[in-house]
């Protein structure tokens, strides 16, 4: 793990409550600066100007800590390719199973060599939630995010600093937080198992014993996607002085040699500083392992956003710098100036032109993203069904998505046999255009064809009609039929009357429904 290469400050927020620890990693020992508060009714920014102001802290780079049961962290070997191709391919694979636009990070592991030669990547995702709200805070008390953690990329980072932990062997490290139990497991320095358990709102319940049954859990579970590599140490830091208490017999119970990192962190502070600092030893766990992480080292699960819009004001800032510095030390004259701060601008507005071009193509694959995401919630309703197939309403639904404008459903029947369901479309295209009528009507047909929700589409021609004038008998004047031209121009013009109202393409469809099981 690479450490911070400057100052930070690891940010948590447990509901109300939110602990702030500055570390420097260029002292040795590490020196650190730990407060915490609550979250007054002026906000986020303001609670947390008053907590740096009351712990005398100065750094202005933050890392903000998630705790989220629900998130993602695994290690996948994926093929080469380009950073911005792997970030969609992976916020497609993981936003399947989180839903939604998740935060999400990664970074290389190692190489695996081969033919072909692929990458062992560490991912991490969570659901968006409020994240978006908070970074948004922290911006307006001007603080810089730099990286957006987990609870046990956090925890596992503390873990290495806190103690020295052996890769030979898996090594677990345990942590009981304000939000509840998290649980990693690392092997050969990477995180391969986390596990985050939100506390049970049971009166009178033993911490001991809930922690020693939700952690064996975690390590059958581990053991069963390593196949069978155990456990060799478990490193554990806690909020709750009864669970620290009751150390020893937790490692009885496991079998397995128990580290205290609250004893680790209580090292770190300047004697007689525990009894004057708001936070216990074992809250500061996970946000010193956040301050203490890497951005570029580590799955970083800021938005790219708040990114590009980091690098924009570093490239201002760098073409201001570097214009005053022109001038200062090679004294060029003020037309000179112009022409470096026009050259400047062009790039400026070329930059911002391509950050523009990037959102539109994000919000291109966003919408792409969304339409498959409804494709697959149909294809899995399909799928799952007690009935073995579609509810009606979402078929009339479908029918009423690819249906044209200028369609006239004159009736619609039901039919359910041995074979399945079936549906019966009587109707017409009407268009004073009949190549329009037409068109429209193959849209229609071709929808429903490419639709998962038929499995079949029969088109049944209409029997042709025809527009019957009837015409009275002919007047007979001694024995011979003549014919009445007043009665024929009537009749022609009661033709062109009809035709003139417009042409309709009648149509009957056949539909199957389509059955999954």
């Amino acid at each position: 793990m690479l450490l911070a290469s400057s100052r930070a400050i690891g940010v948590e927020i447990a509901d109300t409550r939110l602990i702030v620890v500055e570390a420097d990693p260029a002292t040795d020992p590490l020196t650190i600066r730990a407060v915490s508060g609550e979250v007054s009714a002026a906000g986020l920014g303001a609670s947390l100007r008053s907590a740096l102001a009351q712990g005398g802290i100065s750094a202005r780079v933050v890392h903000l800590v998630l705790s989220e049961p629900d998130g993602i962290h695994r290690v996948q070997v994926l093929p080469p390719m380009r950073a911005s191709e792997r970030q969609l391919f992976l916020e497609r694979e993981l936003g399947r199973e989180i839903g939604g636009n998740p935060l999400l990070g990664y970074t290389i592991v190692r190489q695996v060599e081969g033919t072909p030669r692929k990458d062992e990547v560490l991912v991490a995702a969570v659901p968006r939630k409020r994240t978006d709200q908070t970074l948004a805070a922290l911006i307006a008390a001007r603080l810089a995010p730099r990286l957006v953690t987990t609870a046990p990329l956090a925890l596992w980072s503390a873990a290495q600093i806190l103690s020295q932990p052996s890769f030979d062997r898996p090594t677990a490290a345990v942590h009981w937080g304000f939000h509840g139990l998290t649980v990693s497991v690392a092997d050969e320095g990477v995180l391969r198992f986390s596990r985050e358990i939100p506390h049970l709102a049971v009166p009178g319940l033993d911490a001991g014993e809930w922690f020693v049954t939700e952690f064996q859990r975690s390590i059958r579970q581990y053991m069963q996607a390593a196949k069978g590599r155990a456990v060799a140490s478990v490193l554990v830091g806690s909020v709750d002085v009864r669970l620290e208490r009751a150390l020893p017999d937790v490692e009885a119970r496991l079998g397995l040699p128990v580290v205290n990192l609250n004893e680790a962190v209580r090292a770190l502070f300047p004697e007689g500083a525990e009894g004057v600092m708001a936070p216990s030893p074992g809250a500061i766990v996970l946000p010193l392992g956040a301050a203490l992480l890497a951005p570029k080292a580590t799955p970083n699960l800021l938005p790219l956003s708040i990114l590009a819009r980091r690098r924009v004001a570093l490239l201002k800032r760098a073409a201001a710098a570097a214009a005053v510095l022109l001038v200062g030390s090679l004294g060029y004259s003020a037309w000179g100036a112009a022409q470096e701060a026009a050259s400047y601008r062009k790039a400026l507005t070329r930059l911002t032109a391509q950050r523009q071009a990037r959102q539109a193509e994000a919000a291109q694959v966003e919408r792409t993203k969304q339409e498959r995401q409804t494709q697959y919630e149909r294809i899995r309703l399909l799928k799952t069904d007690p009935l073995g197939a579609a509810p009606l309403a979402e078929v009339f639904k479908e029918i009423s998505r690819v249906a044209p404008g200028e369609l006239h459903l004159d009736r619609l029947a039901l039919r359910r046999d041995h074979t399945g369901l079936s549906i019966r479309l009587t109707g017409a295209v009407e268009s004073r255009d009949l190549a329009r009528a037409q068109s429209e009507f193959n849209r229609f047909y071709f929808g429903l064809q490419g639709s998962p929700f038929f499995s079949q589409v029969i088109f049944n021609p209409p029997a042709a009609s025809k527009v019957m004038l009837q015409q009275g008998p002919s007047p007979s004047v001694e024995g011979r039929t003549v014919r009445d031209i007043q009665r024929r121009a009537e009749l022609a013009e009661d033709r062109e009357g009809v035709l003139g109202k417009g042409k309709k393409l009648a149509f009957q469809l056949e539909l199957r429904v389509r059955e999954m099981k």
